[in-house]
């Protein structure tokens, strides 16, 4: 992966990393419309700048239509990505509730929601003492960032000029 001359990982990591951070910061009280839609709309900003150079690699057109998927159902439902939590234990249940309550991110998927195929539907606990919920765009992302390391790892080094032979 090192020799990969990927391009403006900053902004990419930046676009998670403000989320992430609004998420803890703003935690107090019901979200409302607009700073959930101007942050949905801030981190894609971000994360799409950061990707752009970078489609040229294998995966990354997956990483790029996983994420314009979670963005299409996110401002479609408020600035909110909606999370099924029926498949959650009644604990886990309750406690993703009280976590969604508050969320600039993530809410409740309701009976009107929008595109509701898109939203975390998925459960994943493997491994892990709190579930995940996903989506269908996070199972892209995730295919594409696998074929990216995957393909990158399997191309092994780079051709070298030196290779040892005198002459």
């Amino acid at each position: 992966m090192g020799q990969v001359d990927f391009r403006r990982l900053p902004w990419i990591l930046g676009s998670f990393l403000l989320r992430d951070v609004s998420e803890e910061l703003f935690k107090s009280g019901t979200p409302s419309l607009l700073p959930s839609l101007a942050l949905a709309f801030a981190c894609y900003a971000m994360l799409f700048y950061g990707l752009a150079p970078n489609l040229r690699f294998p995966g990354m057109w997956l990483v790029g239509l996983g994420s314009l998927l979670n963005l299409l159902v996110i401002v479609l439902n408020q600035g909110r990505m909606p999370v099924f939590v029926a498949r959650l234990s009644p604990v886990e249940q309750a406690r993703e509730l009280a976590r969604l309550a508050v969320s600039l991110n993530h809410q409740l998927l309701a009976p009107g929601a929008r595109l509701p195929f898109l939203s975390d539907l998925f459960k994943w606990s493997f491994l892990q003492r709190k579930p995940l919920m996903f989506s269908a765009g996070d199972v892209l992302i995730s295919l594409g960032v696998s074929w990216l390391i995957l393909r990158v790892s399997l191309r092994g080094f780079p051709a070298s000029g030196i290779d040892g032979r005198m002459g």
